[in-house]
């Protein structure tokens, strides 16, 4: 190492951070030398510290310069104070050799000793840090060939001539943190990001094959990924980018699973929520089920019901009502499903036919007839005589008992989490008062606890806000998949002509998107395109149902993810993305009053902790990162941080990521707009830097009030047209 290199050297070393006095000889911020000038002591700029064959590299983040006045000999001596100027960095990484070949590595595994000299920083180790001749494939002789770094996102705001580079797998692989407050250029920043990745080019290639779904809950990206004519003819998509609005967000219902409902319908863990899940496996089992246990169980709770009413005393008109009711339920289920029944009772050696039950049942009805006055009603005949059920139900009631109790999901081949058609329409009614009486068998109050889970269903069911969930929506071929294909943007394979057919006699469904999707991107019916941007629009959305959307979405394409990775060879062969704007509305680290955990919540922890060995990875954009769930920006390994300054938010950063350096961070309440703190595994050496300039924008810009105010655009409306929009808001027109 030349001598006159040397700027400084080491007074304290402290973990990661290392305390510099520069020499007093150096009297300016930069140095000359045969190479050029360099600075010497600027913030954010980078300095040598050479321990035996390596060179560590510091980041410096703190400058200072002070006085200390020597003691006096005597009253007549006159002393000049002694100036000392400090330099602060944080130790980044190291500069190794392998053969003659220097390659720069992150992270340190030596430490400077003090009154360890310190150089400043020549323009070959600048390159080595930015890796300058990086392109993409790497060259087969890069020495350090862990990492690629070869993707240019913006500019050093220290080193101008050099452009900051990213490892786009380290980027995306390990989950992207993107911070700062409103109007600091976030939306700006992942827009950036994306058109970067897809307009450049990679040796010969360009990336065709990609998956971004963006949850834009502003409506900021619709014009982010558009090229439009000056007339606003669209005359490009980026990625062709395919955007969902509230007119094409339609999410069949039946796609949920328990927990969905449960959390949606608020049923309580006692009683409600065993109530909700036997009703969603009857609904299911009517459709598709190939083990009518449901129906059997529902007769033999029916049966039990009506020798239990024989035996109680209550008042005439209520038992023969309550008899009736159980008759015309058992007769009802019979005549629909007898084939089943019967091959079940035969299967399971049950020395009982539906012959014989009907018969029983036909004995009770003998003695029961409607009341003329109200037919909701019913009263005994004369001569009553039970005795005979009695006795035919005390025979068979060691074969009764066993099917009584809750149900037992192992004697079905559905359960309440498979994404299966069912009628909503008559789901109360048919399917949840039915439940009710299984449950009842072990708690006689059940249907007093469930009337209001019931008033909830029906509210949601009928409310308008709901209907991209509860809308009359049919069932269709590859239901699932055809859905799945939308979310992920994989349309051109998609069944088309499959829908609407006559299959024995009836028609099938069409998918409830498909006319918007044909529309939005100008297709025929036959036709269908991949995109490689999804994005969600859900700015329109009720915000008490923005939660539920969210976790929907996320939780499907984590279990298709999941179920596609069951064969290690297809595991992470489909890399998808998920960018989460404004995250911290859906995904907030603390429970909101007394409402239980947020279900949007639970699904994004999840996909935070397991997505990366699926290929399922998060872009987590938040202005207010302390509200923010803590476990998410945990799991994130790469941050992007623009302009913030609620102190809380900084020292939640601090907390989050521990090995940044304090003060590298105390930069955040002055960064300009488009300038941002760039830290962690997708970059060789935390930067500032100047993001790229997206092309086009997200619709994020600030508004230009004085340019408005005073009428300088003469082509702009003086007013929008408050008629069409509030007509739009009423429902009246679409």
């Amino acid at each position: 190492m030349e001598k006159d290199r040397q700027i400084g050297r080491v007074l304290n070393v402290d973990s990661f951070k290392v305390l510099i006095e520069i020499d007093k000889e150096n009297k300016s911020l930069t140095k000359t030398h045969y190479f050029g000038i360099y600075p010497v002591a600027r913030i954010n700029s980078y300095v040598i510290i050479p321990v035996g064959y390596e060179k560590i590299v510091g980041h410096i983040t703190k400058v200072q310069m002070f006085t200390e006045a020597e003691g006096s000999l005597n009253k007549t001596t006159i002393t000049l104070p002694d100036v000392k100027r400090l330099i602060w960095a944080t130790m980044i990484g190291t500069i190794k050799k392998k053969g003659d070949d220097e390659y720069y590595e992150q992270g340190i595994t030596s430490f400077p000793s003090l009154d360890n000299p310190v150089c400043f920083i020549l323009k070959n180790e600048l390159d080595l840090i930015f890796d300058e001749k990086a392109e993409y494939p790497l060259p087969d002789q890069q020495v350090n060939a862990s990492k690629n770094y070869y993707v240019p996102i913006g500019k050093s705001t220290a080193f101008p001539e050099y452009e900051i580079k990213i490892d786009p797998d380290a980027l995306f692989g390990k989950h992207l943190a993107v911070l700062g407050n409103t109007g600091s250029g976030k939306s700006c920043t992942i827009t950036s990001l994306i058109q970067t990745l897809l307009k450049r080019e990679y040796g010969d290639k360009k990336i065709t094959n990609a998956h971004f779904i963006i949850l834009d809950t502003n409506g900021e990206y619709s014009s982010a990924f558009i090229k439009r004519d000056q007339e606003g003819k669209i005359i490009g998509r980026i990625g062709d980018c395919l955007i969902i609005n509230k007119e094409g967000l339609k999410i069949p219902y039946w796609f949920m699973n328990f927990d969905d409902f449960k959390t949606l319908f608020k049923a309580t863990e006692g009683s409600q929520a065993p109530v909700l899940n036997a009703a969603l496996v009857l609904a299911k089992e009517k459709i598709e089920g190939d083990n009518p246990i449901t129906f059997y169980k529902l007769i033999c709770n029916e049966l039990w019901e009506i020798y239990n009413t024989i035996l109680k005393t209550e008042e005439s008109w209520k038992k023969a009502t309550s008899l009736g009711n159980c008759c015309n339920r058992i007769l009802k289920t019979i005549e629909d499903n007898e084939a089943q029944i019967g091959s079940y009772l035969t299967s399971k050696h049950i020395s009982l036919t539906t012959g014989d039950i009907k018969s029983a049942i036909l004995q009770i009805n003998n003695y029961l007839e409607v009341n003329p006055k109200n037919k909701q009603y019913y009263s005994f005949k004369a001569g009553i005589d039970f005795s005979s059920y009695l006795k035919w139900y005390e025979k068979y009631q060691s074969i009764f008992d066993p099917a009584l109790p809750g149900f037992d999901m192992s004697q079905t081949m559905i359960d309440a989490d498979m994404p299966i058609f069912f009628e909503k329409n008559n789901f109360a009614s048919k399917y949840l008062y039915q439940a009710m009486d299984i449950e009842s068998r072990e708690n006689s109050r059940i249907r007093e606890y469930c009337s209001t889970l019931i008033l909830r269903i029906n509210s949601f069911f009928n409310d308008e806000r709901y209907k991209i969930l509860f809308d009359d929506y049919e069932n269709f071929p590859y239901a699932l998949a055809t859905f799945l294909r939308y979310c992920f943007g994989r349309m051109s394979n998609a069944k088309m002509t499959e829908f609407g057919k006559n299959i024995d006699g009836q028609k099938t469904g069409t998918p409830p998107f498909l006319e918007y999707y044909l529309k939005e991107q100008g297709l025929t019916q036959k036709e269908g395109k991949n995109h490689q941007i999804i994005i969600f629009d859900m700015s329109l959305l009720a915000s008490d149902i923005l939660e539920n959307i969210t976790a929907l979405l996320g939780r499907l394409v984590l279990e298709f993810m999941q179920r596609m990775g069951k064969k290690q060879e297809e595991r992470g062969s489909f890399p998808v993305v998920i960018v989460l704007e404004e995250a911290h509305n859906y995904i907030p680290e603390k429970k909101r009053s007394e409402e239980k955990e947020s279900i949007s919540k639970i699904v994004f922890e999840r996909i935070a902790r397991e997505g990366r060995k699926y290929g399922l990875s998060l872009v987590v954009s938040s202005q207010r990162p302390s509200e923010l769930s803590k476990t998410v920006l945990s799991q994130c390994n790469s941050f992007i941080v623009h302009r913030i300054q609620n102190p809380e938010d900084q020292k939640y950063i601090q907390t989050i990521v521990p090995s940044i350096n304090e003060d590298l961070l105390k930069q955040l309440p002055s960064l300009a707009q488009r300038t941002a703190l760039i830290f962690g595994d997708c970059v060789r050496a935390p930067a500032q830097l100047y993001m790229n300039q997206a092309d086009p924008l997200p619709d994020s810009r600030d508004p230009k009030f004085m340019k408005h105010w005073l009428k300088l655009d003469t082509t702009q409306k003086e007013e929008p047209d408050f008629e069409k929009i509030c007509e739009q808001w009423e429902g009246k027109t679409r």
